[in-house]
């Protein structure tokens, strides 16, 4: 091999175009807003888990998963009793 030939860049490389960055496109201003008649289930749970310890009854997941279905807002007994954890209604592990 001659000096010449070691001294130049790789052809592939030296020749390859570099890809310009492009800027992603931006969303909607009103994209990520819910509908004006959304209703945020966490503030609902809270809800009814305080009115539930009002009237000193405990606040079970089951129960506050029925009366939100009854209501018409869908949620998972899982989620119910996440909210609870977090407000002190039970214990946390």
């Amino acid at each position: 091999m001659s000096a010449d030939v070691a001294a130049t860049p790789n052809a592939e490389t030296a020749a390859a175009p570099k890809a310009k960055a492009t800027k992603p496109k931006a969303k909607p201003a009103n994209a990520s807003k819910k509908p004006a008649g959304d209703v945020n289930k966490s503030d609902e749970i809270r809800k009814r888990a305080t009115a539930m310890k009002a009237k000193g009854t405990k606040p079970r997941p089951s129960v506050i998963v029925a009366e939100l279905g009854a209501k018409g807002i869908k949620v998972a007994a899982a989620q119910v009793s996440i909210v609870l954890k977090m407000m002190g209604f039970r214990p946390l592990r």
